[in-house]
C-alpha cells in the first residue's frame, strides 16, 4: 500500500547572524486518508519535547501527497492532513511558548 506523508519542520535561531539548523520529524499517512495513528502522535509529541525549546523560532507543517489524483483534491487533502498535526499538537501538553 502505498503512503504519503507530511513533514513537520521545526527552524532553530542560532542568533543574529548564524544560520538556522533545521530538524525534520515525518508522518506518514495511509493511502488517502488524513488520520493519524496514536503512536505517530506519541513519537511527533516526544520528538517536540525533545528539543530545546527556548531555540524554536518556529514550526512549520507542510502537508504532501503523491502526484495520483486531481489536483484540487491533492491540495485539499495535504491541507487536511497539515491540519491533523496542527491538531494533535495543539491538544497535547506542550508548552504554549511551541504553539
Amino acid at each position: 500500500m502505498m503512503t504519503r506523508f507530511l513533514v513537520l519542520f521545526l527552524l532553530f535561531s542560532w542568533g543574529k547572524g548564524m544560520s538556522q539548523e533545521e530538524i525534520v520529524h515525518s508522518v506518514y499517512f495511509d493511502f488517502d486518508k488524513a488520520e493519524v495513528n496514536e503512536k505517530q502522535v506519541k513519537d511527533m509529541v516526544a520528538f517536540v519535547k525533545g528539543t530545546d525549546s527556548t531555540r524554536i523560532e518556529s514550526i512549520q507543517i507542510y502537508g504532501y501527497t503523491d502526484d495520483v489524483g486531481k489536483e484540487d483534491y491533492n491540495f485539499k487533502l495535504s491541507t487536511k492532513r497539515a491540519g491533523t498535526i496542527q491538531t494533535k499538537l495543539v491538544e497535547t501538553e506542550l508548552p504554549t511558548k511551541l504553539l
